[in-house]
Formats: C-alpha cells, structure tokens, sequence
C-alpha cells in the first residue's frame, strides 16, 4: 500500500445521500437566519459560513453525480430557486 492508499483510507465514503442531507441542513439553517428579525454580526457570519459550506457540498454533490453518470440532469434538483437571485 503506498501512501495515498493510506490517507485515503482515513476519509469516510462520501455519498450522495449524505451529501443531500447537508446540503438541506445548511438550506433550513439559512431560511432560519433570514427569517430571525434581530441580526447581529455572528448571525451575519453564519449565514456566509452556511453559504460557502452549502456551495461547496453543492460542487462535491455535482462531481460525485458526474462519475456516476446521472449529473448533469440533477443541477436543477439541487437548488430550485437558484434562478430567483
């Protein structure tokens, strides 16, 4: 066993189950942020944390969808209201 045989051995098996139910963890966090009335700083640098994880989970969710052939036609199903920004 060389030694990237071994580092990757230590990381859990991504799938994309789990990757969904991250995804739509971080989703509520961010409809309950923006839903609060009082808005302090730590709130504001949550919901940019929330969103940069959110993305980030989105890319690997769309990578791993890809080496199992069914991507491209998912992108949609990710973020429905993408297009309202």
């Amino acid at each position: 066993m060389d030694e990237s045989d071994k580092k990757d051995e230590n990381w859990p098996k991504v799938s994309v189950s789990g990757l969904e139910a991250d995804i739509a963890y971080f989703d509520a966090r961010l409809s309950m942020l923006e839903g609060s009335s009082a808005t302090t700083t730590h709130q504001e640098a949550q919901a940019r944390a929330y969103q940069a994880l959110e993305s980030t989970l989105i890319g690997m969710l769309l990578k791993l969808r890809l080496q199992s052939g069914s991507g491209a036609r998912h992108i949609q199903d990710l973020k429905p209201d993408a297009d309202k920004d």
